[in-house]
């Protein structure tokens, strides 16, 4: 089967892609992938809607810095990932990534990144969808993927409260 230069079915790009051998691209339309090989480069590509489509049940979601400085750390492992650039977020139980942010969007309050051209949320997506194996694990990664921030009362001022009367 010659594949070089062809747009695939997402089901087909994302197999291949989730080997290691590919470098992966994007711009705000397409993902395109190349693998460089003994009888030269291989390109394939495939419709950013079409693979988002195909993955959305494992996407983590994007959180501006607020909502990153909103989250307790008690309850949410935090860490980079392996480029150093993007910082990985999960519920403290689970294997799955559910939310993530740039690791330089952190400092800057106001404006969020782009993120055309970034493949982070495609890899973790596909990491995602081998990682979770039950029911029960889907469920808590949709919780932790959905869960709503409330900016208006900090975790930390509401564990301090002390009681009426006191």
């Amino acid at each position: 089967m010659h594949i070089n230069g062809q747009r695939l079915a997402p089901e087909i790009f994302i197999e291949l892609i989730s080997s290691k051998a590919w470098t992966l691209s994007a711009n705000s339309s397409i993902y395109t992938a190349t693998k460089q090989e003994e009888s030269g480069r291989t390109l394939i590509w495939a419709c950013l809607g079409e693979v988002y489509e195909h993955l959305e049940p494992y996407w983590p979601r994007k959180i501006n810095t607020a909502q990153y400085h909103y989250l307790s750390s008690r309850k949410w492992k935090v860490q980079t990932d392996q480029t150093g650039s993007y910082m990985e977020i999960r519920r403290e139980n689970q294997k799955a990534i559910s939310l993530w942010t740039t690791l330089d969007e952190l400092p800057v309050w106001g404006k969020p990144k782009s993120t055309i051209g970034e493949t982070f949320s495609l890899l973790t997506a596909i990491k995602n969808r081998e990682l979770i194996q039950s029911y029960n694990e889907y469920n808590d990664f949709q919780w932790a993927r959905s869960w709503k921030f409330n900016p208006s009362a900090s975790q930390i001022i509401e564990e301090w409260k002390m009681p009426a009367g006191k």
